[in-house]
């Protein structure tokens, strides 16, 4: 005979897996944080490193058909700067 479970039980499994995902993501994120501060700390990468990163994201991106034009310099510099922040 088959296992019969609510609804109720269903949305509480998955609203449990949800709140799961959540932490491990932002163990992740944390973890990046860390890791790449320790690594820009000790002269690794720099500012410059992380605007080439991002510009080359951008360009791949936008030869794969992804992005429909590349954003300009400023653009680039504004994105490299915040993820310099985060």
């Amino acid at each position: 005979m088959p296992m019969q479970i609510g609804l109720d039980e269903l949305i509480s499994m998955l609203l449990a897996r949800i709140d799961n995902m959540t932490v491990e993501s932002e163990t992740q994120k944390s973890r990046f944080n860390i890791m790449f501060r320790m690594l820009y700390k000790k002269g690794l990468f720099s500012d410059e490193d992380a605007f080439n990163a991002v510009k080359d994201e951008h360009l791949i991106l936008h030869e794969l058909g992804l992005l429909k034009e590349m954003p300009d310099d400023t653009a680039i510099k504004g994105a490299a700067d915040s993820l310099m922040l985060w």
